[in-house]
């Protein structure tokens, strides 16, 4: 079982006592408390095991308030003895273990980068994280975010709570003064969403993106996600072709969705910059095929890209002669895509029956009487030599190419596929 930490750094103020809690909270139910750390542990951390760990962070003039001991009454200029936070905690009977772990004051670029990297090693594979970050330096919530990002990637960590006590924020509740503890958990849930969509949408890759969404409000944005990803990583052509997944997607990331967490407001942007990489789909159309070459050249899936260009031109051929029954027929399109780069007289029908004969001869003469023919066979040569062969093979061949030509040699094609469809009026087109 996964261990639970909670961490929080404790200041050196004067704590004044108060009741801290949330919104729902009877407040003849709260006992006052100096410091927001007690709260936050009472409140969201009880459940606590003998294996798991609550740490306190203090520096050396933090320790006045970890320890027991007297401190300046202001109102009255008297001194007066309380309690530290130490005695408070260890009067929960708490099962876990609660340690003090000494950090510098973080008045320095140096003490920030220590503080850092003292807090890190605190965590240990796969930690349940509850952050308390109400006190402590102006720098260490920054600083929280950074390291909790750095965690997650080092040592994936879960951030299950960050909570702040708003003491400044009290107000009076059946005559009691209440502090509010605001979770704020939701915004490394943001940052998520945010670092999750970045990768989606800069490498192509929806494996995090779709692990995330478990609303079910987003259960379609979650499935045709996932179904997109697979096409493009597996060169799904048929799939591409078809442009379902696509265009689901793209009316489910359209859908005005009112989540009950007002937080989740700002995940719509976030959304809607998703949904303009569909805006472009069709319903069973070879365009579709373009449209996720450049997507994969975008995201340099310079194998996928290569593959799908070659592919599609032949099947932008095929609906354009009208013999789209040959969409998948591996034989047919090998002729198809054949015809369009050899000449007429020299094109070879091989050994097949006499119907197949007549049916193929009829469908290759198609190919010849088209009057792009040749523009797009060139096309198709050029991607095929300079790019898919090399990577194909891995690359075990006289004079292999490195990756900065195949982006600039596909870059080129796409380009000349691009101008020529845009030229040709005949051709029903978006934005390509």
């Amino acid at each position: 079982m996964a261990r639970k930490v909670f961490i929080s750094f404790l200041g050196i103020s004067n704590y004044s006592s108060i009741c801290y809690g949330k919104p729902n909270d009877v407040p003849t139910t709260l006992v006052p408390t100096r410091f927001i750390q007690e709260a936050t542990i009472k409140t969201y951390c009880a459940d606590f095991q003998e294996n798991d760990l609550v740490c306190v962070m203090t520096t050396e003039q933090a320790l006045k308030n970890w320890d027991d001991g007297e401190h300046l009454n202001r109102k009255v200029n008297e001194m007066e003895f309380h309690h530290g936070l130490k005695h408070q905690l260890a009067e929960l009977d708490l099962l876990c273990a609660v340690v003090n772990i000494m950090v510098p004051d973080g008045k320095t670029k140096e003490e920030i980068w220590k503080i850092f990297e003292i807090t890190f090693n605190v965590f240990q594979e796969n930690d349940l994280v509850y952050f308390d970050i109400t006190h402590g330096f102006r720098s260490l919530p920054m600083l929280n975010l950074v390291l909790i990002n750095y965690a997650k990637l080092l040592k994936n960590i879960t951030v299950k709570g960050i909570y702040y006590g708003a003491f400044e924020g009290k107000e009076k509740k059946e005559n009691i003064e209440i502090a509010p503890i605001w979770d704020l958990t939701d915004f490394t849930k943001l940052q998520d969403w945010t670092n999750n969509a970045n990768i989606f949408l800069k490498t192509g890759n929806a494996i995090s993106l779709v692990e995330q969404i478990d609303n079910y409000q987003y259960h379609s944005i979650r499935t045709h996600l996932q179904y997109f990803s697979e096409y493009i990583s597996g060169n799904r052509g048929v799939n591409i072709y078809d442009g379902q997944t696509m265009i689901q997607l793209r009316n489910a990331l359209s859908e005005e969705i009112e989540p009950e967490d007002p937080a989740f407001k700002a995940l719509k942007p976030i959304l809607n910059r998703i949904r303009t990489a569909f805006d472009d789909y069709q319903e069973k159309s070879a365009i579709n095929g373009f449209h996720a070459a450049k997507w994969c050249i975008q995201n340099n899936l310079i194998q996928q890209a290569a593959t799908i260009m070659e592919e599609f031109i032949t099947t932008f051929v095929l609906e354009e002669i009208g013999e789209l029954k040959y969409l998948q027929d591996k034989d047919m399109r090998t002729s198809v895509s054949s015809a369009m780069s050899i000449a007429e007289g020299e094109f070879n029908f091989g050994d097949i029956s006499e119907d197949d004969l007549i049916e193929k001869k009829r469908v290759v003469k198609m190919v010849y009487d088209y009057p792009h023919r040749k523009k797009l066979g060139k096309i198709a040569i050029q991607l095929k030599n300079s790019v898919r062969n090399d990577i194909s093979h891995a690359g075990f061949r006289k004079n292999p190419r490195a990756f900065k030509e195949f982006k600039t040699s596909i870059q080129k094609r796409y380009n000349a596929l691009k101008n020529f469809l845009l030229s040709n009026h005949k051709i029903r087109l978006q934005n390509i």
